[in-house]
């Protein structure tokens, strides 16, 4: 997948794939390692709700503007 900010996106394909084959509407999925937030996009837009957890605050910020602003506590 071609995105600058991060230096290994995972291919939102790959994400949608494993969390429809793995999970129910209004279930929650984890995302231990966020990154750039690749599985919270396709978990909202899949109807999920997420939890990321990521120590780095550059990947953080890009999380938050992909999914926009105020939706992420710290």
């Amino acid at each position: 997948e071609k995105q600058k900010k991060h230096p290994a996106p995972f291919p939102e394909q790959l994400v949608k794939n494993c969390i429809q084959l793995t999970t129910q509407e209004n279930d929650v999925v984890l995302d231990p390692f966020m990154g750039s937030g690749t599985t919270a996009v396709v978990s909202e837009n899949l109807n999920r709700k997420w939890i990321g957890f990521e120590v780095d605050k550059t990947y953080y910020n890009i999380t938050q503007e992909r999914i926009g602003v105020g939706k992420l506590p710290i």
